[in-house]
């Protein structure tokens, strides 16, 4: 763990009832995820560690009618911590098709400029085999 979630870990408890409540809940969605007692505020906490050792608070564990209650970590937590983490994968997903359509449509554009070029190149090559000025006559009836 690097240093800067070691001073953000190091007023937190990760007590035996913590160890209870990942198993319990937060065990079964992922093995990163961690419950600290913060005994500064009289709460739990849901923290995710990353893959580089980088620790992060996902939610506090506050009372539903009363915010200044103490209360346990249940599967309502584990709900939220679901919820974010579908939305951060639609949001990534989203914004990888945006990408994708500005690729498709850059490369149409890039194809349509590639056709033009090709009918202009062939047209002043006809002209310069034929010897005749090529004219463009619309027909109307």
């Amino acid at each position: 763990m690097n240093k800067l979630s070691a001073l953000r870990l190091k007023d937190l408890k990760h007590n035996d009832k913590c160890k209870e409540f990942e198993k319990k809940i937060f065990n079964k969605y992922d093995k990163d995820l961690k419950v600290y007692w913060i005994p500064s505020q009289l709460r739990y906490s849901i923290w995710s560690i990353d893959r580089k050792g980088k620790a992060y608070m996902l939610c506090v564990c506050v009372g539903y009618v009363d915010t200044n209650s103490y209360r346990e970590p249940n599967e309502r937590d584990l709900q939220a911590i679901y919820s974010m983490d579908l939305q951060r994968k639609e949001r990534t997903f989203s914004m990888s098709k945006k990408i994708q359509d500005y690729d498709d449509d850059m490369e149409a554009e890039r194809k349509k400029k590639l056709r033009n070029d090709l009918r202009d190149i062939s047209m002043d090559r006809w002209r310069s085999i034929m010897e005749n000025p090529f004219v463009n006559i619309p027909m109307s009836f």
